[in-house]
């Protein structure tokens, strides 16, 4: 009997063995790594903020010779220079693309268009007594603009600071009034101009989530000036305006939606 008894216990202690090494030897579930979060995507967004800065322009009163009675008159011309400053609020759009490298930075390109009130803030008025006593004004504003941009950052996680820069585009009017004595009272003259120019700045941008990020931004604007012809002056007499480069500076806020493959790093698996 107790050889039976001693046969099941060696039975059963190499069963217990056996279910033990068979544990051992178990594959380790693998545990899935978090995402890892990542710019690279498509994105659509709205912006607002404010610009302001200093544009030139001048007035001219051209005279011909006149000659009244045998008696000639001497031509002249006059040109009034005055240094006008602007500032106005913008709102407007972006949509852009990112593409985030392994070594974290970020490259992208970007396009918004913006309305703006930017504008002279303060309208200066001259006065000459060479040929003749002379009031001028000269009123310059920028009624819309937009950029397309490089972008280049370095992501630090859900922060990215960025430079940027690329070409501008936009609409700048100008007009002028002028009160010459003895030349047909007061003449005016208006102009707008829609053209190309060039555009830099920087800025840096937050991912509050996967999806939404906030950003503030500078940029500086510059785009060419316009010039027109003022009628009214009595022939031969004649008047324009021109106005020098339009330079604005920008700061602005805005919020991006971002889609696409916002936040969808790999996934690695660990064994």
């Amino acid at each position: 009997m107790s050889l039976v008894r001693l046969a099941a216990g060696a039975v059963a202690a190499s069963t217990i063995a056996g279910s033990a090494l068979a544990a051992d030897l178990a594959p380790t579930p693998y545990v899935a790594a978090a995402p890892v979060f990542s710019w690279t995507g498509f994105y659509v967004g709205i912006d607002g903020g404010f610009g302001g800065g200093v544009v030139d322009g001048d007035t001219i009163f051209i005279q011909p010779p006149i000659t009244i009675g045998g008696f000639t008159v001497p031509g002249s011309v006059s040109t009034l220079h005055t240094s006008n400053r602007t500032g106005g609020f913008i709102a407007g759009g972006q949509v852009g693309y990112n593409y985030q490298l392994p070594n974290n930075i970020v490259v992208g390109l970007e396009s918004d268009g913006q309305w703006s009130d930017v504008k002279e803030s303060e309208h200066e008025i001259a006065a000459s007594t060479t040929p003749t006593l002379r009031f001028t004004d000269l009123r310059i504003g920028l009624d819309w603009f937009g950029t397309t941009r490089l972008r280049l950052g370095y992501a630090l996680g859900r922060f990215l600071p960025y430079i940027t820069g690329g070409v501008s585009y936009g609409q700048v009017t100008a007009s002028g009034s002028q009160l010459v004595s003895g030349a047909a009272g007061t003449v005016f003259g208006s102009a707008s101009t829609t053209h190309a120019g060039w555009t830099a700045g920087a800025g840096a941008e937050y991912a509050v989530t996967d999806n939404i990020s906030l950003k503030a931004e500078y940029l500086f604007v510059q785009l060419p000036g316009v010039s027109g012809s003022e009628v009214g002056f009595a022939p031969p007499v004649v008047g324009s305006f021109t106005t020098g480069t339009f330079g604005t500076n920008i700061v602005r806020a805005g919020l991006n939606w971002r889609f696409g493959g916002f936040g969808a790093g790999p996934v690695v698996a660990t064994y």
